[in-house]
């Protein structure tokens, strides 16, 4: 599966404020489905079936600009690791045709790769079994 970025404002808005959300010590997820608008993307020609768009926001509470970058740059080191994951598992972490925006907090900086990596597969765990939990609840009525 193929990870895109999100990088327009209201995206990032829409998202924060629309999308289920599910907390840890360092970092936010936020997620919601897929708009109609990027279910094709023409200049891959990808289909929204086998990408993702993912977004990150570090603010400045985080710390200078040089700590905001390491905190983005391990974040998406972290997110392409978890992806590569999914091709050697039958399971899916990142699930196609949903954005995501991951917002750090304060604690993020002081965790190594490792520490990242394994709050990030958590939190898109437990967002993912919060999806099959209310696709069994649409099945069932």
């Amino acid at each position: 599966m193929k990870i895109l970025s999100i990088k327009r404002s209201r995206d990032f808005q829409n998202i924060k404020n629309k999308g289920e959300k599910f907390v840890c010590p360092t970092l936010i997820l936020t997620r919601i489905k897929a708009p109609e608008v990027c279910k094709f993307d023409p200049k891959n020609n990808l289909n929204a079936k086998i990408f993702s768009r993912v977004g990150y926001i570090v603010s400045k509470t985080i710390g200078n600009a040089v700590a905001r970058n390491l905190v983005k740059r391990r974040l998406k080191s972290a997110i392409i690791s978890l992806n590569s994951n999914n091709f050697t598992s039958n399971k899916d972490i990142i699930l196609p045709n949903f954005d995501y925006v991951i917002i750090a907090r304060k604690p993020i900086i002081n965790k190594d790769f490792t520490e990242i990596t394994r709050d990030l597969k958590f939190c898109f765990t437990k967002i993912s079994k919060n999806t099959e939990f209310s696709k069994n609840i649409e099945n069932k009525t």
